[in-house]
């Protein structure tokens, strides 16, 4: 699989000579690459041939190889929010993921049920919710992925109540009206 730093052939194949009294040739579609390395930094198909030429004491020989290489999978761990309480502000998702950020980028997304619809938008309501971490290419060379999704919760803010002296006994005699008990605010 693919590596942001490319790969050797060496990485790939381990050609071993018979013999050092020449030096091995690599070449790509016909092209001379080099007479020490080959290096890969790109997903695809290659056909090497590897030619060790002729010496006083040996033959030419050539052997060709195809070599693949393959996307590589962003491999996402360590998912993890923290809940808060309705009203407060919300708590950002985090993750470890494979690759750099010119690789890929990484967003969240929320569901009210594990298996629910996911989008973008982050709940406000007080609930159980669902956040899954998308790990977006932005090369060929690599695969996104998605992480499975972890729970967390806005838990219910505590309401308070105000304008009533807890001290003092409210009284009233009735008089055949209706009493209105006024000056209470909540929150």
């Amino acid at each position: 699989d693919y590596r942001p730093e490319g790969f050797s052939i060496a990485n790939v194949i381990n050609p071993i000579f018979s013999h050092t009294e020449s030096t091995p040739v690599y070449t790509i579609g016909g092209s001379l690459v080099s007479t020490t390395e080959i290096v890969f930094e790109n997903v695809g198909e290659y056909l090497v041939e590897i030619t060790l030429p002729e010496s006083a004491n040996y033959k030419e020989a050539t052997v060709n190889v195809k070599i693949t290489i393959n996307p590589a999978k962003v491999v996402i761990t360590n998912l993890a929010i923290s809940g808060w309480t309705y009203g407060e502000s919300a708590k950002a998702p985090t993750c470890n993921a494979t690759f750099t950020n010119s690789d890929r980028i990484i967003t969240y997304v929320y569901a009210k049920a594990i298996d629910g619809e996911y989008t973008s938008t982050v709940p406000t309501n007080a609930g159980t919710y669902y956040v899954k971490a998308i790990a977006t290419a932005l090369s060929s060379n690599i695969e996104g992925a998605e992480s499975d999704p972890i729970s967390f919760t806005i838990a219910k803010a505590t309401p308070s109540i105000s304008g009533i002296n807890n001290e003092k006994t409210y009284t009233k005699v009735y008089d055949g009206n209706a009493y209105v008990f006024s000056g209470i605010t909540g929150s």
